[in-house]
C-alpha cells in the first residue's frame, strides 16, 4: 500500500547489481511507476527532500567505511525527524555484528536523545549475525494487541505472512520487539554522543 517510494544509494554499481542479478528479490524496485531509485549521497538527498515522509528507512550503514560516522549523528537523526510526517517513523536497522558494545551504545544515546518515542525491534534470531531496529518518532507509536491485530489482517501482509514467522500471529508479532529504548536500564553508552563535529565512530568503527 504504497504512493511512493524512493530508495538511495551512494556506489552506482550496487544499484546495477541490483537491477541485473538480485531483481528476484527486489520485487518491482526498478519497474513499479511508484518506485524511484537515486544515486548519490543518501543525507544530502534527504535534505533537499520536502517533509512529511511517513516512513524513513536506514539499511545498513557499514561502520567501519569512511563516511558512515555522519549516518549515525545527532544532527543526521535530527534531518530525519524533521522530514517526518506527523505520525512518521525513522527505522534504523544496527548489524550488531559489526558493532562493539561501546559503538552501539553511542549509537543508541545518540538516537534516543533525538526521538523522544523510540522503541528497539529484532529483525532475527540469529545467534551469529544478529540484527536490530532503532524505531523513532516524535509521538507514540502504536504496539498493543488490537493494533497488531488489525495490520496482519491486512490482504497484503497475509500475502508475505509465510515468509515470515513474526508475521503468522499477534503473539508472534510481538516477540519481534524488544523495548522501550526510554526506560531501558541499564542505560545505553557512557554519556558521549555521535555529533558531526565529533563523529566518534569514524575512528571506533574501524577498530571493530
Amino acid at each position: 500500500p504504497l504512493k511512493e517510494l524512493k530508495s538511495i544509494e551512494l556506489v552506482p554499481e550496487v544499484v546495477d547489481a541490483a537491477r541485473q542479478h538480485f531483481a528476484a528479490w527486489n520485487e518491482k524496485l526498478f519497474s513499479d511507476p511508484r518506485s524511484q531509485v537515486l544515486i548519490g549521497d543518501g543525507r544530502t538527498h534527504l535534505a533537499r527532500m520536502p517533509g512529511g515522509i511517513d516512513l524513513l528507512i536506514g539499511d545498513l550503514f557499514f561502520p567501519a567505511e569512511e563516511g558512515s560516522a555522519w549516518l549515525y549523528s545527532e544532527e543526521f537523526f535530527r534531518l530525519a525527524r524533521s522530514k517526518l510526517s506527523d505520525q512518521g517513523t525513522f527505522c534504523l536497522w544496527l548489524p550488531c555484528y559489526q558493532h562493539t558494545s561501546q559503538t552501539a551504545g553511542l549509537i543508541i544515546s545518540t538516537f534516543v536523545k533525538v526521538f523522544p518515542h523510540a522503541i528497539m525491534v529484532r529483525a532475527n534470531f540469529d545467534p551469529q549475525a544478529p540484527v536490530i531496529g532503532l524505531l523513532g518518532s516524535g509521538k507514540p507509536m502504536a504496539l498493543s494487541r488490537s493494533f497488531f491485530r488489525q495490520q496482519l489482517a491486512q490482504p497484503w501482509i497475509q500475502r508475505i505472512a509465510q515468509q515470515s514467522p513474526f508475521l503468522e500471529s499477534v503473539d508472534h508479532a510481538l516477540l519481534a520487539i524488544v523495548c522501550d529504548l526510554h526506560s531501558a536500564e541499564p542505560r545505553f553508552g557512557d554519556g558521549r554522543y555521535i555529533t558531526d563535529d565529533r563523529p566518534l565512530l569514524a575512528w571506533l568503527g574501524p577498530q571493530m
